[in-house]
């Protein structure tokens, strides 16, 4: 018989236990009270086990309640007693795996079902419908792939609740590996998937209340490289970067990280994910196709990054380095130098380098406003039909030429026509420029969402300095284009990726 230690309401917190609930098999005589008991296994191999503790019971049936305890002597007098009592404990994993300097309990995807009640402190008592659950210690879900394993590390104390609000069922999360279910082309038309793993439960976004990291392990050859990063809510259909974080020391609120993330240094053959949602998660190289005018062969074509954004260090070392994640990088799916990508790390402990936000003022990036004036005659000069359809539907996105140098558009509701964004201070401007004026009443209304009619659409706060929000026509959530820099955001984060010759059945207009 393995040994249990058991106390209902224990406050105690053993780091490297494993915690779960026990169905408590009671002595419940005839007329006497229930027993209830909580207990804790921290001993013997993963699985179920045998075992017993003492619990504190409530009374229930002919004695109205007001018994306590398990009934010994067949009266009504026994009050305020301790029980005894047996039932079988599940003990998710006898093995931990330690990163960095913190240790978590280990739990295979297989397991994933069996341990939640366990592991997690689960809202209402019933794991197939609860509101939320709490990281009862510090969590690795695991899986494979052909590079190693998947890790998905949940801190103690992290609480994952739906996106909606609403009950969702935990006994269905999952963590896999997702190479092989991706099409690459779901997320860009050049883009080569290096690794994918998924952490989510069927059919429900989760939330998290802290950033959770999903280590990707990846071929070693790619170590120093970074990769592009994505994330996918509907199985791989649709990408996006909302809700990756640059680090786990970032905040999450309702999903979205306090620093968002669009790439990630490759480490001892792992792409380390920060994330504020369950998804699946997509790391992959990317380069913009161009052809052979001769041969008609094409090649991958990736410029030279002119301007980076780097994120805070991660506290973790890994091989003496400290590594942090690159959040933003222009033009459109471009290669780091090798001073950029020196840049993303430090040895352990040192003082962080010195480094700007870009190597060249993201204001100044991209063509000047002759080359630029040029580039929308051309365009307008290529679209030799408009078809109607395709442009109510793409209408209020913003659009990312992929076969190109991805050039962002966006598409006019009003008029839907497209506009060429440019730089980001000419993307700044021009999504000002096609605002609509709303009052404080209205806006404080919507509570973060606007009406439908207002899908794809710049709304300038009037009576708020002429604050401009983007109004994103997938969910309707309001986007914040406080600076430049807000709008580049935009255009890489909810950019669509077209091919030219859909774009070209758009039809082409510019601000005055």
């Amino acid at each position: 018989m393995k040994k249990i230690k058991s106390f209902i309401f224990s406050e105690s917190k053993l780091a490297k236990a494993i915690f779960g609930f026990l169905v408590v098999a009671v002595f419940a005589l005839v007329l006497g009270p229930n027993l209830y008991a909580q207990f804790m296994r921290q001993t013997g191999d993963s699985g179920w086990g045998y075992g017993y503790g003492y619990g504190y019971g409530y009374g229930s049936g002919f004695d109205g309640g007001t018994l306590y305890g398990y009934k010994t002597d067949f009266t009504t007098s026994a009050a305020g007693v301790y029980g005894y009592g047996f039932g079988y404990g599940y003990r998710a994993s006898a093995d931990s795996v330690a990163v960095g300097d913190v240790s978590y309990q280990e739990v295979p995807a297989a397991s994933i079902a069996a341990a939640v009640p366990t592991l997690f402190t689960v809202a209402g008592g019933d794991p197939t419908a609860t509101d939320s659950l709490t990281a009862a210690d510090n969590i690795a879900f695991t899986a494979t792939n052909a590079d190693g394993d998947i890790q998905v590390l949940i801190p103690s104390g992290t609480v994952i609740t739906n996106s909606d609000s609403t009950a969702f069922d935990a006994t269905t999360l999952t963590s896999a590996d997702r190479l092989s279910s991706i099409t690459a082309t779901t997320i860009s038309s050049t883009a080569t998937l290096k690794g994918a793993a998924e952490f989510g439960a069927t059919g429900e976004t989760l939330y998290f209340s802290a950033p959770i990291t999903v280590k990707v392990p990846v071929s070693s050859s790619l170590n120093g490289t970074t990769l592009s990063l994505k994330r996918s809510a509907d199985s791989g259909s649709t990408w996006a970067t909302t809700g990756l974080a640059a680090a786990s020391t970032d905040t999450c609120t309702a999903g979205v990280a306090s620093n968002e993330a669009s790439g990630v240094v490759v480490s001892d053959g792992y792409a380390t994910i920060y994330t504020c949602r369950a998804s699946y998660f997509a790391v992959y190289s990317a380069g913009s196709s161009s052809s052979s005018s001769s041969g008609g062969s094409s090649g991958i074509v990736s410029p030279v990054c002119t301007s980076v954004t780097y994120g805070d260090f991660a506290a973790t070392c890994f091989a003496g380095y400290q590594y942090r994640n690159v959040l933003s990088s222009y033009p459109s799916n471009c290669t780091l130098t090798a001073a950029q990508q020196e840049a993303t790390k430090k040895v352990c402990g040192a003082t962080d380098p010195v480094t700007t936000p870009s190597t060249t003022s993201t204001t100044e990036v991209g063509m000047d406003s002759g080359l630029r004036n040029a580039f929308v005659a051309a365009e307008k000069g290529l679209v030799t039909r408009v078809n109607a359809a395709l442009a109510k539907r793409l209408s209020g996105r913003i659009l990312l030429q992929v076969q190109a140098h991805g050039e962002a558009w966006y598409v006019n509701p009003l008029n839907l026509a497209k506009y060429y964004l440019g730089r980001p201070a000419d993307a700044f401007g021009i999504m000002r420029g096609l605002g609509l004026g709303v009052s404080e009443k209205d806006y404080s209304s919507w509570n973060g969402k606007a009406p439908s009619r207002l899908a794809g659409r710049i709304l300038l706060r009037v009576q708020a300095k002429g604050e401009a929000y983007y109004v994103n026509p997938l969910d309707l959530k309001l986007n914040y284009l406080g600076r430049p820099a807000d709008a580049f955001a935009i255009m890489r984060n909810l950019g669509l990726g077209i091919t030219n010759d859909n774009l070209r059945q758009i039809s082409v207009e510019d601000v005055e």
